[in-house]
């Protein structure tokens, strides 16, 4: 197996990064707080808010994603070093077949599964907004085919486009998500909901369990961290990245989330805003916090079956397409259905991967 150390620029299908492709901290971080603000991740907060008192929701927030940093930072600075994407490093670990078959398959599908999921969610909030306020009826293949497809666009163009992409929408998004907020607690009776919050009966869940959501929500990001921090020109900026891009966003969306379910019953940003007359731009909020996800979503999981298949780095392209219409299709067949089981399976099989990576 060759190594960078030993001043290779080449390890099978992957070249090592240049020195003129590395980028400033703040584009990475960029990148991660738009892995993070998502959809899913408000029905994480809105899971979480339901079944934990108040003030144990958000401390079960903080707590996890302060834990998804304890192994995404570490295994950053392994790509910052190495200049290869996460597959390749991890074939140090659990050695060249391990990582080509067993690893970059568990990263390939669970990255197909969460394209596939947030799709469809957008979707199907696309599809509700234009039945409730213009009576237009769209199919829903359609709808999860045009706005998969554009996401899955973004990805095949790389790096390059999915940092233009989060430098524009994660402020936006960010802003958007904060306007929603205080449009909800304003509503008549909002503080008082939130004062006498008490978990769903139920729907209860452990504090534990509370961490667990939130770790599983961007366990899957964390672990393939290097896939961006190998454009980082030190380990002081992946850290910094790392640090400020998804500890700030992870505890401000679900939060939102969370509160969101609690006041209005619906932790969909859309409805919310909707309920206001302003669905436009609960809307654009959806569709910038979707495509910002899936766009670095289906990137690793075109990079982990490159390496699966043994391909070179000049067919990403279309293993990405390929992989992008896979995801399609289980969408349009209903995965989303077994979202919460997904989230289980998440939180229990990624993680032991990292901490075995960092143990070696």
């Amino acid at each position: 197996m060759e190594n960078n150390q030993y001043g290779f620029d080449r390890i099978g299908g992957f070249e090592r990064t240049k020195l003129d492709e590395k980028k400033n901290w703040l584009s990475i971080a960029a990148i991660w707080a738009g892995l993070t603000i998502c959809v899913p991740a408000l029905m994480v907060g809105g899971i979480i808010l339901s079944g934990l008192p108040l003030s144990q929701a958000i401390w079960s927030m903080v707590v996890g994603n302060i834990l998804i940093l304890t192994f995404m930072v570490p295994l950053g600075m392994i790509a910052t070093d190495q200049g290869y994407p996460t597959v390749i490093n991890l074939s140090r670990v659990f050695g060249e077949k391990g990582s080509q078959s067993t690893i970059s398959l568990l990263i390939t599908l669970t990255f197909v599964g969460w394209f596939s999921i947030q799709a469809t969610v957008c979707a199907s909030s696309f599809n509700l907004i234009l039945l409730s306020y213009w009576n237009i009826s769209f199919p829903m293949w359609a709808s999860i085919i045009i706005w998969g497809g554009i996401m899955l666009l973004t990805a095949m163009f790389g790096i390059k486009a999915i940092e233009k992409l989060n430098n524009v929408a994660v402020p936006l998004l960010l802003i958007g998500l904060i306007y929603g907020l205080i449009k909800a607690i304003q509503m008549p009776g909002a503080m008082e909901i939130l004062r006498n919050h008490k978990p769903i009966v139920g729907q209860e869940i452990t504090f534990l369990m509370g961490v667990n959501f939130t770790m599983a929500g961007i366990v899957s990001g964390a672990t393939t961290v290097g896939d961006y921090t190998r454009y980082s020109k030190s380990r002081k900026e992946t850290m910094y990245s790392c640090i400020f891009g998804v500890l700030p966003a992870g505890i401000i969306i679900l939060s939102i989330g969370g509160i969101l379910s609690a006041i209005s019953g619906n932790p969909d940003i859309t409805v919310v805003l909707s309920s206001f007359g302003q669905p436009i731009i609960g809307l654009l909020i959806l569709i910038a916090a979707t495509w910002t996800t899936n766009s670095n979503t289906i990137y690793s999981a075109g990079l982990a079956c490159l390496n699966l298949f043994n391909r070179k780095d000049e067919e990403r392209k279309i293993i990405t397409l390929i992989l992008g219409i896979i995801a399609l299709a289980l969408g349009i067949i209903g995965v989303m259905e077994y979202f919460t089981q997904f989230l289980t399976f998440l939180s229990s099989l990624v993680p032991p991967v990292a901490g075995v990576a960092i143990a070696d």
